[in-house]
């Protein structure tokens, strides 16, 4: 079976639904950390069921994303100096 993966914000998502006995796709993804070339830490999660394939993918991708964006923090914005209108 087919291994989709996708980066984001500097983690790998590995969306790789299971068959089920009844034909249905157990949503999976694995969410490593990437630093680098080197996997830095990894986090896999399980989910729900779902009538495809391609369904039990997007659910995936979706969770590995809400993932990230709720225990990952973001860096911060760089101020551009200079870019502030004021009059003096």
């Amino acid at each position: 079976m087919t291994n989709y993966r996708f980066f984001y914000r500097e983690h790998l998502l590995s969306c790789r639904p299971s068959e089920q006995d009844d034909g249905r796709f157990q949503a999976r993804v694995a969410i490593a950390a990437m630093g680098g070339l080197k996997t830095q830490a990894q986090r896999f999660l399980d989910l729900d069921l779902y009538d495809s394939h391609d369904e039990a993918v997007a659910a995936a991708h979706e969770a590995g994303i809400a993932w990230i964006d709720k225990h990952v923090p973001q860096p911060p914005t760089p101020r551009n100096e200079g870019s502030e209108s004021g009059g003096r």
